[in-house]
Order: structure tokens, then sequence, then C-alpha cells
């Protein structure tokens, strides 16, 4: 094996390594309460998401966490298409993509409030 291909390796062997080397993706904390959803500075915060970027729900009451659509935010409806995202007194939920993504509670407290709209870009 020549020096041209000794550098080929070595190139290939980089790209490979930084494919395997995840991205540097933000964290943040909501707490997922009936009176205390999100507060401002945690609202900005949430208004420069990423793909891939975390929000670790602290749920101190349990109260039910699901991913639904815009129409289902909008509405508060319940239907079998949300996705669970936890019950847990830590939910984490990972940004999947680029778009807006609409997490709400169970209807009683969707209705009063206990709801979060993302947007990543």
């Amino acid at each position: 094996m020549g020096p041209s291909s000794a550098i080929k390796v070595i190139f290939f062997f980089h790209f490979i390594l930084a494919l395997a080397v995840p991205s540097l993706a933000a964290s943040y904390v909501v707490t997922w309460t009936k009176t205390n959803l999100a507060s401002p500075g945690t609202l900005l915060q949430l208004s420069n998401l990423h793909a891939g970027d975390t929000i670790n729900f602290l749920n101190p009451e349990l109260i039910p966490i699901y991913q639904v659509s815009k129409a289902e935010y909008d509405g508060c409806l319940q239907t079998p298409n949300r996705t669970v995202i936890g019950r847990q007194l830590e939910n984490v939920y990972t940004i999947p993509g680029i778009g807006d993504f609409y997490l709400v509670s169970d209807l009683v407290d969707c209705l009063n409030g206990v709801k979060l709209q993302l947007h990543a870009t």
C-alpha cells in the first residue's frame, strides 16, 4: 500500500468517525403541572428548538403527556391517534425533526391550558 492509499484510508477513517459522533443537541427542562407549565424564560428557550433537542419534563403530579395533531391540540380532542409521551415523574421527549409538535394533557387539564406547542427548525 503506497502513500496515496494510506491517505485514503486515514481520510475514510476520519469520515466514518465524524458520522459516528452525535450532534450537540440541547436539553431543556419543563415542569409539567396544572399550575406551572412553563415559565416565560423556559418558553423563550423553547422558541429556538432543533431536531434532536430533548425536553425533560418534570412531572410531580404524574399528569399524562401526549403528542397530538394540531386539530387535537387546538380543540383538546382525545383521539386514538395520540402518542403517549409518558406519565412518570420524569419524561424525556426528543424533537423528532423539523416542524411543529403539539403536546397535551388529558381532556380537563388540556382545556385548562396544560398543553405546549413546540417548533423546531
